[in-house]
């Protein structure tokens, strides 16, 4: 579950909440991807998104919706990937986990690799 965060005055909550929703990933320590949706778009079939990406490097960051990506922009819904490539997406700062510890031991470099799944 995701902690409580004050809202910025000043900032719409609506842009806070997308901004949480996409960045809060990176803080996670879990060993698996971590998935976001929209709040009505909940993904309950573990299967579909496992099955999707079977044959996709576990360090690359995974959009499951491929409807903008000619346009240069990625849906904020269902895009998935481990912790240390969304911190690699955004450049966020390592976490306690060192390299040594993730699933294939390699550092994350500066370049995230993104997939695009097509749904179906």
């Amino acid at each position: 579950m995701c902690p409580r965060v004050p809202a910025v005055a000043g900032v719409h909550t609506a842009f806070q909440a997308q901004c949480i929703r996409l960045l809060y990933p990176a803080l996670l320590e879990t060993e698996g991807a971590v998935v976001i949706s929209d709040a009505d778009m909940v993904p309950v079939s573990r299967r579909y998104f496992r099955r999707a990406v079977e044959r996709i490097p576990e360090d690359h960051f995974v959009a499951f919706r491929d409807v903008t990506l000619a346009s240069g922009e990625i849906p904020i819904c269902y895009n998935a990937a481990l912790p240390q490539t969304w911190r690699g997406v955004f450049a966020s700062p390592p976490s306690t986990t060192s390299a040594a510890d993730s699933p294939s031991g390699a550092r994350q470099s500066s370049t995230t690799e993104l997939t695009a799944v097509a749904a179906g």
